[in-house]
């Protein structure tokens, strides 16, 4: 990959990064960050997960930078950890899986080498794209914290398709229309699931203040 091809590449990752904010917005309230100066944490992200990637070019090595990158992006967030689990198993499973999607629909990937700068770029447009629908479509309203079980639930949801991807990828471009099949059948899979876990955060904010103003009642007999 000469320098233009690193250029281009590093140009994507940052459309990515600022794609992944976005998600980030969608689960999570701003006011929940307890730094002043949060930008930084996605700027480390886009530097530490660039470098890792063309140093290496090993989906593994990949795989393990944007968890660690996602990790310190939601660091400074006042939440709880479950939450936060879910919302990196959420957003990571999502991104995966539209960067299969498009990557075998232009491209004879094998596992282990670097994607052409070019379709990387489309992938973050893709992406980009998406979370601009996506954040017109939910509501943001996500503030309570679902019991762990639920959370658990969810959030098994985007690991189990990671390992399904990733082991699909594997046997080859000979399986092509099989890989992309299954990574567009996973991938709606997950945005369903983030609408689950939008209703599920709804009917468990509305039981729970229910539930207050019938305990009010009670305290005030």
């Amino acid at each position: 990959m000469g320098i233009n091809g690193i250029l281009l590449s590093i140009i994507s990752n940052a459309i990515r990064t600022v794609a992944i904010k976005k998600l980030v917005d969608i689960f999570i309230d701003k006011n929940a960050c307890t730094w002043k100066f949060y930008w930084m944490a996605y700027v480390f992200f886009w530097g530490f997960t660039s470098t890792i990637y063309h140093l290496y070019y090993f989906p593994p090595f990949n795989l393990l930078s944007n968890i660690l990158g996602f990790i310190l992006i939601l660091f400074p967030y006042k939440i709880k950890f479950s939450k936060k689990a879910l919302t990196i198993f959420l957003i990571y499973g999502i991104n995966t899986l539209g960067d299969s999607i498009v990557v075998f629909s232009f491209m004879k990937y094998q596992f282990g080498t670097p994607v052409n700068p070019l379709i990387e770029y489309i992938t973050s447009l893709v992406m980009f794209l998406a979370v601009i629908v996506l954040a017109r479509i939910v509501k943001k309203d996500m503030d309570s914290v679902l019991p762990i079980n639920y959370q658990a639930s969810l959030g098994s949801v985007p690991m189990i398709s990671i390992g399904i991807i990733f082991y699909v990828i594997k046997l080859g471009t000979q399986f092509r229309n099989i890989i992309l099949f299954t990574a567009t059948g996973l991938l709606v899979i997950n945005i369903l699931n983030v609408y689950i876990y939008q209703s599920l955060v709804q009917f468990y904010s509305a039981y729970m203040e229910q539930k207050m103003k019938q305990l009010s009642q009670e305290i005030r007999k």
